[in-house]
């Protein structure tokens, strides 16, 4: 960049050299200190030419200029659009990001970004400024400036091809963000005011950082969610599931909201292993946890708590809400057939409730864990609820596994 700028900077001076002397220079006079009529004549027409090469020289001079503050914009403004591009965290922010450097690099009125669909050989609208905004929300591969730039692989301007190939063609001018060989998306513009032999370059440019914060991006997200996934279930962990239950109940004390937890695990998974060997026991809790999950409104989070152990915590969920979850748990596992001898299995819960039960998340699931143990003692496939004002466990009748529970039920 620094060798553009010197070359420009010796351009304009040496057209201020030519100026200079072409402004300078004598007129022809006679004897007497006057034009004869002829010279007088040919002097203005000089004059008129040296104006006319005067003003040519000026007008390139302006032109330099205006090419050299662009780079000289640019130059100032490419670190600082750099870290914005890169410090963002996600895919709207980063859209919105290269959209505004792009009007501020080439002084576009119409910019979009499609995003690059694999499986469709298509071009996806994911951001835009000005009318293109809503216009074309999806175009095929090859088709106009943005297609074709696209499959191309380069940045490509409408002047390349003999006619447009959309009668509302608005962009003039479009980039394909590449990485690794990889088409990512394609940055078009169009409507650009003041258009220099460089904008093309300069669009390019974005695209390039772009594709690089993009696939950043989505390493980064891939990455967090491995964070906070069970590696064998591919549910939430134990970690994320705190990190989760604690703003709930936050948000459960803010708006005097209901909140309940239902812990619950597999009865004889022991058992089960020791028949079928450890893959087939991994196999069943995936299966057993697509089922729960299934069963599951999203608004909800479902958990690993620990080994055949899992939680799920159950927003503006009351207890009866709770229970009436949980039973529907039980039974959709009772009644599945799981691969291996002795296929089938059950599950033993408990449920607790927020603030009813307990006055923080740690005496809520402590309740919950409560409530489990005694489904287990009470002969388990069962689900029973934490009730403090019950002096001593009671059982409920065998069809519902409902069970209601003391605080001293592990006493």
């Amino acid at each position: 960049m620094g060798i553009i700028i010197f070359f420009v900077f010796a351009a304009a001076t040496a057209v201020f050299v030519s100026v200079s002397y072409a402004i300078g220079g004598k007129k022809s006079i006679n004897g007497n200190g006057q034009l004869s009529g002829e010279e007088d004549r040919e002097a203005l027409a000089l004059d008129a030419r040296r104006e006319a090469e005067r003003q040519e020289m000026l007008s390139e001079i302006r032109i330099l200029n205006e090419k050299l503050e662009r780079y000289l914009h640019f130059v100032v403004s490419i670190p600082v659009a750099v870290k914005n591009i890169n410090s963002t965290l996600s895919v709207d922010e980063l859209i919105n990001s290269s959209i505004r450097l792009t009007r501020a690099m080439i002084e576009a009125e119409e910019i979009g970004f499609y995003l690059f669909e694999k499986k469709t050989k298509t071009l996806k609208l994911m951001g835009s400024l000005g009318e293109e905004s809503g216009k074309r929300a999806v175009i095929d591969l090859g088709k106009g400036i943005g297609g074709r730039a696209g499959e191309l692989g380069m940045a490509a301007e409408m002047e390349q091809f003999v006619e447009r190939q959309t009668a509302n063609e608005a962009m003039t001018m479009a980039a394909p963000a590449i990485f690794r060989g990889n088409l990512i998306g394609v940055i078009t513009a169009g409507g650009i005011k003041n258009p220099a032999d460089n904008d093309k370059r300069f669009l390019s440019m974005i695209a390039d950082l772009l594709a690089v914060a993009y696939v950043n991006i989505l390493s980064w997200e891939e990455t967090k969610i491995e964070a906070n996934r069970d590696a064998l279930t591919g549910i939430y962990n134990r970690r994320y599931f705190f990190r989760v239950a604690m703003e709930a109940v936050r948000k459960s004390l803010d708006y005097d909201l209901p909140l309940s937890i239902f812990l619950f695990d597999v009865d004889d998974f022991k058992h089960y292993n020791d028949k079928n060997g450890h893959p087939a026991g991994d196999r069943l809790l995936k299966d057993l946890c697509k089922l729960v999950k299934d069963r599951t409104r999203s608004i909800n989070t479902f958990a690993r708590y620990g080994g055949e152990e899992f939680i799920v915590l159950l927003k503006d969920s009351d207890r009866d809400a709770a229970m009436s979850y949980a039973e529907e748990i039980r039974r959709a596992i009772e009644a599945h057939t799981f691969e291996g001898e002795g296929g089938r299995i059950t599950i033993s819960g408990g449920v607790a409730t927020f603030p009813m039960n307990g006055q923080n998340l740690d005496e809520i699931i402590e309740h919950a864990d409560c409530a489990l143990f005694t489904s287990k003692k009470a002969g388990k496939n069962r689900i029973a609820v934490f009730d403090p004002a019950r002096s001593r466990p009671k059982t409920s009748p065998i069809s519902r596994r409902l069970t209601p529970v003391s605080a001293d039920c592990r006493e």
